[in-house]
């Protein structure tokens, strides 16, 4: 190095260590003023050197930090020097702030620089624009001008995150973080919707109900009431009104769930209203007559009491020669209760009480189910409706559905037709058709999976709760529960007055009349009337009584007459056998003649030396003795006897001849 250059190196030096704190701190912000950041830069450090607290020092260091020219451009180390330079200042003593004053650092400069600094810091957050850089944004540079922009794009961005998720969680995680954001209530109509569907998403009556006890104050009780409603009432039974009515009774569903039940059992209804008893009063008036008073018509009862003043301008014409026998009387336009409520207003052609309080109304627009009360059941119109039994059946573009008696949508319409026998409910595709409980049904609202794949081709109504079907892989037995009496299995099944058989080749299975086994039979062949059972075998023949499934005798041979007459041939000799199962013997017995005529008893003769024919009624009880030409039993009571070409009358109750 050149001599002189050493000496003013040396020298600059000593003056610098000779200089103050404040003077550097000049120097510095004069050197970025003219763009030099190095040499600002060094003057910054020795000015930390010299008093690294000093207010001033902070505020230089804040600008070199905020130069976008110096190669260590921070904002945040900026503003956190800055604050610093602020937060010494306002502890500073008259004479240094005065000297800070000198140097330009007063609070007016260091807010501007602050102010400078925030909006720097804003614009990158929304450079990147993103939830986090607001947040951070908002948490190193609180209170600010702009916070608040800050914050509503952050909200703002925050919720369009939460609502691309839209589950419940999102908009609660939203609400949790930014409960003053202004899409709070957005966010909360939107997460109680979400948490109500996701909480019953099962659709099930329990998780309704559990989701009512856990939040009864949700905004969607209504709804949720209206499911538990529906589903619970599905089946029209006393007991599901009455729980529900109970569970909610400042349900807005109530009033209808006692609508329907009071329809459903007027006579035990408790739940009385005005309404109510005015419409269980009406009910009871028996027939009304059509009275005219003034060109204008209403109803009295056979008392002639006024039920219905007269003060409609005309009645439907069958009204004027016959009593009104129904709750409910038509106009022209108008299809009116007899507590004057209006059930339906509009063109109509006819109108069907379909029962349990619900009226089929055939329009030119289609078919319409109200009920008496004046609601819809379905809002959509019908091709067609009929009641099965606690449901309503409704058809749609041709095919066939069902609803419950509360509007619910039980079967979707899609079949050819709908019928209920008993307490069974069919349901045809096609010349097939399958078999549906009630329970099936009621339980299917309650979103229980009903599957109905129609499989059979004929049936039988065994009793009001059982139910034979056949198709052409097998036949069963049901109970009104579905439950298989005899599993359905390729074999055939005959119905006995006293159990049923169940034919598979040469086995035969008897059971008696609580499906329980009383006989596994190996036979060639099984004939049956109403009293017994013809077994045979490879190797004998055996003859059985219905009534207590026991083996009477084996036989040679044994046959079958007429409904409860039963014969066992051996060693030439031949065994009758009556319905009480009283028996005869007689080895002199050459022929048995069975008679019978349509609609009548049945009698057999049997030879008899002493009187020509003995006949004997199906209690095995002789009722006419002798040689006739003919006999022919006529009805419960009477044989029409033929002796020598005349014909006569014979009372088998009195047991005489009347000519």
């Amino acid at each position: 190095m050149h001599r002189l250059s050493v000496y003013f190196f040396i020298a600059t030096a000593a003056y610098l260590s000779s200089c103050s704190d404040y003077f550097y701190v000049k120097s510095s912000l004069k050197s970025q003023q003219n763009g030099k950041v190095e040499k600002a830069e060094m003057y910054v450090q020795k000015a930390m050197e010299k008093d690294s607290l000093q207010p001033a020092v902070f505020y230089a260091s804040a600008s070199l930090f905020f130069d976008s020219a110096y190669n260590n451009f921070n904002i945040d180390k900026a503003y956190y020097q800055l604050n610093q330079s602020r937060m010494f200042f306002a502890s500073l003593e008259e004479k240094e702030m005065k000297k800070h004053v000198n140097a330009g650092i007063d609070l007016l400069a260091i807010n501007r620089l602050k102010k400078r600094i925030e909006y720097a810091a804003f614009i990158r957050a929304e450079l990147t624009s993103t939830e986090a850089s607001y947040n951070s944004f908002l948490a190193e540079f609180g209170a600010t001008n702009f916070d608040e922009l800050a914050a509503l794009r952050r909200d703002s961005l925050a919720f369009i995150t939460a609502s691309s998720l839209n589950t419940y969680q999102a908009y609660e995680e939203f609400m949790n973080k930014y409960p003053d954001a202004i899409q709070i209530l957005e966010a909360k109509k939107k997460y109680e919707k979400l948490y109500f569907l996701k909480s019953t998403s099962d659709g099930r009556l329990a998780s309704y109900i559990n989701f009512l006890k856990v939040h009864p104050d949700t905004p969607y009780r209504n709804e949720a009431e209206r499911e538990i409603f529906e589903i619970s009432t599905a089946g029209n039974s006393e007991s599901g009104y009455q729980k529900f009515i109970n569970a909610y009774p400042k349900s807005i569903y109530t009033n209808k769930a006692k609508r329907l039940l009071f329809h459903l059992a007027p006579a035990g209804f408790k739940w009385k209203s005005d309404s109510l008893n005015k419409a269980f009063n009406l009910m009871n008036r028996g027939e009304l007559i059509p009275i005219n008073k003034s060109k204008k018509y209403g109803f009295t009862d056979l008392k002639g009491e006024e039920v219905v003043p007269p003060k409609y301008d005309n009645l439907k014409e069958s009204y004027l020669c016959q009593t009104l026998k129904t709750d409910f009387f038509e106009t022209d336009r108008e299809i009116i209760a007899l507590d004057q409520s209006v059930i339906f207003s509009g063109l109509f052609t006819g109108v069907q009480d379909l029962g349990l309080g619900t009226l089929k109304i055939e329009t030119p627009a289609g078919v319409f189910i109200m009920h008496k009360s004046g609601w819809p059941i379905i809002s959509q119109k019908l091709d067609d409706a009929k009641r099965i039994n606690s449901f309503l059946a409704i058809a749609i573009n041709g095919k066939w559905g069902v609803i419950s008696l509360n509007g619910r949508q039980i079967v979707e319409p899609e079949f050819d037709d709908i019928w209920v026998a008993g307490n069974f409910y069919f349901f045809k595709k096609g010349e097939q058709f399958d078999v549906v409980s009630h329970n099936q049904l009621a339980n299917s609202a309650d979103n229980q999976t009903l599957k109905i794949q129609p499989l059979y081709d004929d049936y039988d109504l065994i009793d009001e709760n059982k139910l034979w079907v056949k198709s052409e892989y097998g036949q069963a037995v049901f109970n009104q529960y579905l439950s298989e009496l005899i599993p359905y299995g390729n074999h055939q099944i005959d119905f006995l007055t006293s159990g049923y058989l169940i034919k598979k080749q040469n086995n035969v299975r008897w059971l008696n009349t609580d499906f329980k086994l009383a006989h596994d039979l190996m036979s060639v062949s099984v004939k049956t009337n109403d009293s017994y059972i013809v077994v045979n075998d490879e190797s004998s023949t055996a003859l059985y009584t219905l009534d207590k499934y026991k083996k009477i005798k084996d036989y040679d041979s044994a046959a079958l007459i007429g409904r409860n007459f039963a014969l066992g041939y051996a060693n030439d000799s031949v065994f009758v056998y009556f319905k009480n199962k009283h028996m005869l013997a007689n080895t002199n017995i050459k022929s048995v003649e069975f008679i019978t005529s349509s609609n009548s008893y049945s009698y057999v003769s049997i030879p008899s030396k002493r009187r020509g024919k003995t006949y004997y009624n199906e209690m095995g009880e002789i009722v006419l003795e002798g040689n006739f030409d003919s006999v022919t039993p006529l009805g419960q009571e009477y044989l029409v006897v033929t002796d020598r070409g005349k014909k006569g009358l014979y009372s088998t109750k009195y047991g005489q001849i009347l000519a």
